[in-house]
């Protein structure tokens, strides 16, 4: 029994090591600077009296996380030592090295996963005093701790959102486990769905199916199914992998963001029969870290009736997305197979983005132009692997100045072609 005790504190005593804090800015930080803001940390939970299991696993989870010089107790050692001298040497490293945010965030949620301190929550005063923050700035701080220790997931997306000071992913991300399942959030200024990681969404479970027709140059939908998300001021899907059986729309949204987001295509016989990503005069479209599969049809529909859309795409993937339709009308016009957007002056900026099996196959025995998309578009750092549009099922075009995988290229610069089209008219 004394031996599987020992057994059993020991697993407490290194759980934190097993669940590191990942993504944490502290980690880019060199070794001396880490030792400054670990050992402070400490010597606010030092002056504190009683120190909880919970405020020990925090600080070993960012030790780990961060792969600190030290281990545990070689910190709070250090932190019982500190000096003013160290202290001011904290405070100009921090500010330097833009950390005060971080520093003074995990600062509140030490604090307040232990038991009430007057001394530490007089001490935590002092010290945002002194790096000069202020009150606004500390309600958001404190606001944001929490929902981070409630585990409210679209609450602190919620906050990159707040008017004249963005709190940004990096600052919360690292304090979710991979556990928190898939959540929404749906009111007039937000809609939001997330998950700690990347995890399966069903669309309708949240919005009831409608039955919609379009007309898309060249494909007609006809009682498609589809939802619609309206009026939101900001979309924000984030660690999701959605399987396409019904077409998505959103409508009058001013901001729709995507971030490390999978999009499995339906993989139908025909542009018709796939659905896709509608975007019905949204001011601006961002896709960051996203990947999409096996459409058949277009993947991104952009709608724009006011003159003023954009979209941006980074980091992302486009494989097997190839639009499949029958158009008996004449050479060259403009396809857009993968984005298509009904006005080309709709500006989008591709940046280190891979395009893989993509483009169009006609039936008819017709050419066509902007093979992945008719908008106006600036692309860097891009890579496309066999990237063509064929006639007749299985003809590829013929060479033409017009045979290219966009036709309305504003500039361009560090991109690879393998076995494709060429990037713009030549």
């Amino acid at each position: 029994m004394e031996q599987t005790q020992k057994l059993r504190e020991y697993l407490v005593r290194t759980k934190g090591a097993r669940y590191p804090f990942e993504g944490h800015k502290l980690a880019e930080l060199e070794d001396y600077s880490k030792n400054l803001y670990v050992k402070h940390l400490a010597m606010i939970l030092c002056c504190g009296g009683d120190v909880s299991q919970e405020q020990t696993l925090f600080l070993q989870r960012l030790i780990t996380g961060c792969e600190c010089e030290y281990d545990l107790e070689t910190y709070m050692r250090q932190g019982q030592e500190a000096t003013p001298e160290s202290l001011e040497e904290l405070l100009d490293t921090i500010t330097s090295d833009k950390m005060r945010d971080s520093f003074l965030l995990d600062a509140l949620l030490l604090v307040h996963l232990g038991p009430q301190s007057e001394i530490r929550e007089e001490f935590l005063a002092a010290l945002c005093e002194a790096c000069e923050l202020r009150v606004a700035e500390l309600e958001q701080l404190a606001e944001l701790c929490g929902k981070i220790l409630r585990l409210e997931l679209c609450g602190c997306i919620e906050t990159e959102f707040w008017p004249h000071r963005w709190i940004m992913e990096e600052r919360w991300k690292p304090y979710f486990p991979d556990t928190v399942t898939p959540e929404w959030k749906n009111t007039d200024d937000f809609l939001i769905a997330a998950a700690g990681k990347l995890t399966p969404l069903d669309v309708t479970t949240a919005v009831p199916v409608e039955k919609s027709n379009y007309y898309v140059s060249d494909v007609s939908y006809s009682n498609t199914e589809t939802v619609h998300f309206k009026q939101n001021k900001t979309v924000f899907f984030y660690n999701l992998e959605i399987y396409m059986n019904v077409h998505i729309r959103f409508e009058d949204v001013e901001k729709a963001i995507f971030v490390n987001c999978t999009f499995i295509g339906n993989n139908a016989q025909n542009a018709e029969d796939s659905s896709g990503l509608w975007f019905y005069n949204c001011n601006k479209v961002e896709f960051n870290q996203c990947s999409f599969h096996n459409f058949s049809g277009r993947v991104i529909h952009l709608i724009d009736l006011m003159d003023r859309q954009q979209i941006s795409v980074k980091d992302c993937e486009f494989v097997d997305c190839f639009m499949k339709y029958h158009c008996n009308e004449s050479d060259w016009r403009e396809l857009g197979g993968v984005i298509y957007t009904s006005n080309v002056n709709t500006l989008i900026n591709l940046v280190s983005t891979r395009f893989i099996n993509c483009g169009g196959s006609n039936k008819a025995p017709y050419y066509r132009s902007s093979i992945i998309s008719n908008c106006t578009a600036t692309i860097y750092g891009c890579h496309f692997e066999n990237c063509w549009h064929f006639y007749s099922s299985h003809e590829k075009d013929n060479e033409n100045r017009y045979r290219c995988l966009f036709h309305h290229l504003q500039g361009e610069s560090n991109n690879e072609l393998i076995d494709s089209a060429e990037l713009g008219p030549h």
